[in-house]
C-alpha cells in the first residue's frame, strides 16, 4: 500500500508528465515516459497510470516452439520500469487457452521433442541484461491462470529474467532460441515483456 507521502509525489509527477506530453516534450530524462516512444519489433499496450500491474505490455511475434529457429526482435522506447519476460503457449487455440486434456497433448509433444527455448535481452553494446534458459515446459516456472471453469492459459517464465531494468533511451534485442528434435506436432507461443504499474509510478 502507498503511504500518503508516496502518493502525493506520484500525483505531482503524473501532472508535470502530463503536461509534457501534451506540450509534445516528454522527456525520459525527467522521470516522464510515453507510448508514443516505443519503437521497433513488437507492440506496446500502455493500459494507464491507474492501471495496476502490468500497466505496459510488450508483445512481439509469435515464435515457433518446436522447431529449431532463432528469432531476433530489435526495439527501443522501452518503459523504464521493471519487467519480466513471459512465454504464453497459443498454438491457434481459441483465446490462447487449453482444457486440461489439451495442455496435455502440447506438453508431452514439447517433452518428447526434448523442446529447449533461449532467451536473452541484449542491449546495444552487446552486453547482456537478462538470460534465461531451460527445457520447455519442465526448465521454466508455469503460470496457469484459469479463464472459464474447464480453460486455462500457459504461461512461463525464470527468475533470470524477472524484474529486468531497460532504459527508454537504449536500443535492445531480444533473441530467443529454440532447439527442438522430431517433434510431431507444430506448438506455438508468443513472446512478451509486462510490467510496471500504479505502485511504479
Amino acid at each position: 500500500m502507498m503511504t500518503i507521502g508516496h502518493t502525493s509525489t506520484t500525483m505531482v509527477r503524473v501532472g508535470v508528465c502530463l503536461i509534457l506530453v501534451l506540450s509534445g516534450a516528454a522527456l525520459p530524462s525527467l522521470g516522464c515516459y510515453s507510448a508514443g516512444m516505443y519503437r521497433g519489433d513488437g507492440r506496446l499496450t500502455d493500459h494507464g497510470w491507474l492501471a495496476r500491474e502490468p500497466r505496459y505490455i510488450i508483445t512481439f511475434p509469435e515464435v515457433v516452439v518446436t522447431e529449431s529457429r532463432e528469432y531476433v526482435y530489435t526495439f527501443t522506447g522501452a518503459p523504464s520500469r521493471p519487467m519480466i519476460f513471459y512465454l504464453q503457449i497459443t498454438n491457434g487455440h481459441r483465446n490462447d487457452t487449453f482444457s486440461n486434456a489439451e495442455w496435455d497433448d502440447v506438453k508431452l509433444t514439447l517433452e518428447n521433442a526434448h523442446v529447449v527455448v533461449t532467451a536473452e535481452v541484449v542491449d546495444a553494446a552487446g552486453g547482456s541484461v537478462c538470460k534465461a534458459e531451460g527445457q520447455l515446459p519442465g526448465g521454466w516456472k508455469g503460470i496457469f491462470g484459469w479463464v472459464s471453469s474447464t480453460d486455462k492459459d500457459c504461461t512461463f517464465y525464470q527468475d533470470a529474467c524477472f524484474d529486468i531494468r531497460l532504459s527508454s533511451s537504449v536500443t535492445y534485442q531480444l533473441r530467443i532460441r529454440v532447439e527442438s528434435v522430431g517433434a510431431s506436432s507444430s506448438v506455438t507461443a508468443v513472446p512478451y515483456l509486462k510490467g510496471g504499474g500504479v505502485d511504479w509510478l
